[in-house]
């Protein structure tokens, strides 16, 4: 996700002048402009794409009809790499059918009953949901509690080299408007709400609340979460350390890095255990060369108004002294709450996303959509 766009076309072209032969470029093509760009310079002679069209198999039927906004962007994040790397075959964030057509090519050829499905939460397992239960002929309601689709992707691309993370944002919004949901955007509805609806299904993607975890001296005004530092709704100090050592910890400690900011990073195990490896190494570079400071496998035993007491594994327990922030970033809890009020009616419903427990992208917008795809109900009469 950190390469720039089409960055081996200067290699590429560089090449071109010294050879006669046709020359093809490779190296983030993921959007017809970018081919176009590289063609008219004459940086090559053909351009070859492999992820993107992972991303979308009619990438270029949909370039050549000029339905551009359609193509479904490849956002680099290497998930197809990891997949192989794993030995499962090639997966995709952005296209969670990838390598799994047949498993269900009985299911895509039926036209399901139509159904009224409500979607609550428009982070990026609701939207992936939404936009697959309209492609199935649903009538599709998506509710959002706040004024904008999105939820933690309007974050997750503020971090440096993340822009990528924005088109997928992008292309959610539009699709869900081309395939004519119903959103209705700043309504914290409860079940009764919901229920007045009438629908067959409920897919509910609602998130989680960031955790806070048991230490003495957390609630602190100078302890704030990772989500509020990349929303700058508040705004971090000189020193900070950051609590928490998966992506999003690296992710809040590179945002603070790149602006100035000392940064610590204290990790009560390893440093991103769950990242794919791409990331892994990307990261764990951006933290050499940002100076960030890291204290793996480390219990955290207090705050105080400018301190924190820590003890790495096998080593003395110390204090780290002249702290202006100590920020959190160690997980979430699942907000189920309405889910289950709705399955005390007698409801079907269907949960998806961080509503169960952590997850990455990738596994957010391949649950909205299998619970898209899974929608089952009574005919609407």
């Amino acid at each position: 996700m950190s390469g720039a766009r089409g960055c081996y076309a200067v290699l590429a072209a560089a090449v071109k002048r010294d050879v006669s032969v046709p020359v093809m470029a490779v190296g983030r093509i993921n959007t017809p402009e970018v081919a176009d760009t590289m063609l008219a310079n004459g940086d090559a002679d053909f351009v070859c794409l492999s992820r993107a069209l992972v991303a979308d198999p009619y990438f270029v039927a949909k370039a050549q009809s000029g339905d551009v906004e359609a193509i479904v962007p490849c956002i680099a994040c290497n998930e197809c790499v990891a997949s192989v790397h794993r030995h499962r075959g090639i997966a995709c964030t952005m296209n969670p059918m990838a390598s799994r057509e047949l498993e269900f090519q009985e299911m895509m050829r039926q036209k399901p009953v139509s159904r009224r499905v409500v979607v609550i939460g428009a982070g990026v397992a609701g939207m992936a949901a939404t936009l697959t239960a309209a492609r199935r002929g649903h009538e599709t309601h998506l509710i959002e509690r706040s004024r904008e689709l999105g939820g933690q992707l309007l974050l997750a691309h503020r971090p440096p080299h993340r822009e990528e993370l924005e088109n997928a944002l992008h292309y959610f919004r539009r699709r869900i408007v081309h395939e004519g949901v119903k959103v209705h955007l700043g309504r914290d509805w409860g079940a009764e709400k919901v229920a007045a609806l009438s629908p067959n299904h409920v897919i509910v993607s609602t998130g989680a609340d960031s955790r806070l975890p048991d230490i003495p001296g957390i609630n602190q005004p100078h302890v704030i979460f990772g989500w509020q530092v990349i929303a700058e709704t508040r705004k971090a100090g000189k020193t900070c350390v950051v609590v928490g050592g998966g992506l999003v910890g690296i992710e809040v400690a590179d945002f603070l890095a790149h602006r100035g900011h000392k940064v610590m990073i204290v990790a009560r195990s390893g440093l991103l255990t769950k990242a794919v490896w791409a990331d892994h190494v990307y990261f764990l570079d951006r933290v050499r060369e940002l100076g960030i400071e890291t204290m793996a496998n480390t219990k955290v035993h207090a705050i105080g108004p400018d301190w924190i007491d820590v003890e790495p594994a096998g080593q003395i327990q110390r204090i780290l002294k002249n702290i202006d922030n100590v920020i959190i970033c160690t997980g979430y809890e699942p907000r189920q709450a309405i889910g289950k009020d709705l399955m005390a009616k007698g409801i079907a419903v269907t949960f998806a996303g961080d509503v169960l427990g952590s997850r990455k992208f990738f596994q957010a917008v391949e649950e909205g959509t299998l619970a898209g795809l899974g929608v089952q109900g009574k005919r609407i009469i």
